[in-house]
């Protein structure tokens, strides 16, 4: 995707010209260290329109997609897939980027689910508890009975005020105590939280709770990531190559005027027709090659005549024995 079609899918999404430049730029350069196609665009628009991303901030969140991508089993194109299925609804449910960044990372990293996966999976999750939350009545289980299951290992869900905390914040408690708990209580926990489907998820996120932890802080310092990962990718072999290849359509652009090249294709397109009915006005086939061999005899010298209607005589002997 070029600069300009890129920056055309965020001026159809009404954005102002800052923010079309500040995120243009952001795109470009995690397509050269992805090697991702016009796709990215979508997914981290899906990302920032989740987080409500002003256009200061847009590099700032492709900085934590590439930092923890490099202190990770998984890669950016896999983190910028997954988060945008499940951004918008992570930011509702209080779980902020640096967390559902390592989370991504961590749960695609133990599992290796397909992103896609995971971000579904994550979402579902965020709304089961937000359904939890608000009463749905398709919610599984009342705000009061997952309280209290929750309180059964230890784990308040609930503020002060008797509201439902940030589930980015319970998350976290649930991760420093898991270690201390059973097995038992483990799965119980994990089954309140994301349903029989989901908890092996959970499981995989907590059992790797150090690794969560180390992924968090990296996407918190990851400020400059992106121009550092896009400077090394500029002066790799591939980019220099892309480069030439850019440089040589200017010098081709510049060097054939696509009009004058369409009158020479006209030009030549009209002299074969001319030429075709110049040998069916000869009679075709043996007429035009003795016609022609005619002119080249007083043309050229009497060797070249003489091969050239050897030629008409050995083409006339193919066409009666066939």
């Amino acid at each position: 995707m070029d600069y300009t079609k890129a920056a055309l899918t965020f001026y159809q999404q009404g954005l102002n010209d800052e923010d079309v430049q500040a995120r243009t730029q952001a795109v470009l350069q995690a397509q050269n260290i992805t090697g991702a196609g016009d796709e990215m665009a979508d997914y981290l628009t899906a990302v920032w329109n989740g987080y409500k991303v002003a256009n200061e901030e847009a590099e700032l969140y492709v900085d934590k997609l590439a930092a923890v991508a490099d202190s990770s089993a998984s890669n950016m194109s896999e983190l910028a897939i997954a988060m945008s299925k499940v951004a918008s609804t992570a930011n509702a449910m209080g779980v902020d980027v640096d967390q559902l960044n390592a989370q991504i990372a961590t749960i695609v990293a133990t599992t290796r689910q397909a992103p896609e996966s995971v971000g579904n999976a994550l979402k579902t999750i965020y709304s089961r508890i937000n359904d939890i939350s608000t009463g749905a009545e398709d919610a599984e289980i009342s705000l009061g009975n997952y309280s209290s299951k929750m309180m059964d290992v230890g784990i308040s869900v609930l503020d002060a005020n008797g509201n439902l905390r940030d589930t980015g914040e319970v998350i976290e408690e649930i991760g420093g105590k898991w270690a201390d708990l059973s097995r038992e209580q483990q799965i119980y926990l994990a089954r309140t939280m994301a349903g029989q489907r989901q908890y092996n998820n959970l499981i995989a996120l907590f059992d790797n709770w150090s690794k969560y932890s180390d992924l968090v802080n990296v996407s918190m310092e990851s400020q400059g990531t992106l121009v550092e990962k896009n400077s090394r990718y500029m002066e790799s072999l591939g980019a220099k190559m892309e480069q030439l290849g850019a440089a040589g359509e200017k010098v081709k652009d510049a060097l054939i005027n696509e009009e004058d090249l369409k009158g020479l294709v006209d030009f030549g397109t009209g002299a074969v027709s001319l030429f075709g009915s110049l040998i069916e006005s000869i009679g075709g086939g043996r007429g035009a090659l003795l016609a022609f061999g005619s002119v080249f005899t007083q043309v050229f010298s009497g060797t070249i005549a003489k091969e050239l209607n050897n030629v008409i005589t050995n083409f006339q002997n193919v066409k009666n024995n066939a």
